[in-house]
């Protein structure tokens, strides 16, 4: 079992927001606007640097295991600004236990057992692999301390489809793509489980969601009516930044609202994953410094 030599700590990153948010709270109270409500959204406690990128190298989160005892990865070597896998050989799925509210190291492919109980977490998640060139989503499991052999999904077609993520029950995906009918570059999509491995034709979700410029990376909570993505549109400036909707009962979304600090950044921030308990949250960041995955622990 090999630790990755990249699991960096960075304590001089971490945030302490109580007094700020003290702050924020006494000029809330005189000049309220959505912006500054929506200044810590999630009642951000701590944000801290999990994985930091190295040369040409990409480790993005997928997410979390199911107990919310475990985050899992995928590394492998980015060509250009494509962050898809080239190669399934190349991809290095890796692990980092939670114990006692921390991250404590990351492990490459299985768990030893020296993590315990841990190691029977399970999670199922989806990572895009270039192939032929486009993009297709594939399925990855872990179970019994091992991952998977990626298998692709049924709905890819011969344009991009990427970034996808599961919801919590498995029976519903939410994914990227830049397939004709959408409302400019990449747009959000959802497609529902109608069978053993069978998936119904994905259904854009409007232009309430997506706009002329690329939406990627969407995610749902618990709730399945909770969704963050990542935008080059709406209040973004020439950069991906979060952004969260919600769903109401007839089924239309309201207008997203962006994240605020110290989640979105002034590089691309993507691939936002919410543990299943929704205490913390895993996401990257990409630009010329602090590349990599960083955690957010919430209050």
């Amino acid at each position: 079992m090999r630790i990755l030599f990249t699991l960096i700590w960075v304590a001089a990153i971490s945030f302490s927001l109580s007094a700020n948010n003290d702050h924020n709270s006494d000029e809330n109270n005189k000049n309220s606007t959505p912006e500054n409500q929506s200044l810590y959204p999630e009642n951000v406690k701590s944000k801290s640097a999990f994985v930091i990128v190295e040369d040409k190298t990409v480790s993005l989160p997928l997410g979390y295991s199911f107990n919310s005892q475990m985050v899992f990865g995928a590394k492998y070597l980015m060509e250009g600004d494509n962050m898809c896998a080239e190669n399934p050989k190349d991809i290095e799925f890796f692990l980092s236990p939670i114990q006692e509210g921390q991250l404590v190291d990351v492990y490459y492919e299985e768990a030893g057992p020296e993590l315990g109980d841990i190691s029977n977490s399970k999670g199922k998640f989806l990572i895009s692999i270039n192939k032929k060139g486009n993009s297709d989503l594939y399925i990855v499991e872990f179970e019994d301390g091992h991952f998977s052999k990626p298998r692709a999904l049924e709905i890819n077609t011969k344009y991009d489809e990427t970034s996808g993520a599961f919801n919590i029950t498995g029976d519903k995906i939410v994914f990227a793509s830049n397939r004709p009918g959408g409302f400019g570059g990449y747009d959000i999509y959802e497609t529902e489980l109608v069978g053993k491995g069978k998936w119904s034709t994905p259904k854009n979700l409007g232009n309430t969601i997506n706009t002329e410029l690329d939406e990627q990376c969407p995610y749902l909570l618990s709730d399945g009516l909770t969704l963050y993505f990542s935008s080059m549109g709406h209040q973004s400036d020439g950069n991906y930044d979060i952004y969260i909707t919600t769903q109401g009962d007839m089924g239309q979304w309201y207008d997203p609202e962006k994240l605020g600090s110290p989640i979105n950044s002034d590089k691309d921030d993507l691939f936002y994953r919410v543990s299943p308990d929704e205490t913390r949250a895993v996401y990257f960041t990409s630009g010329e410094k602090g590349e990599g995955i960083y955690e957010l622990i919430f209050n």
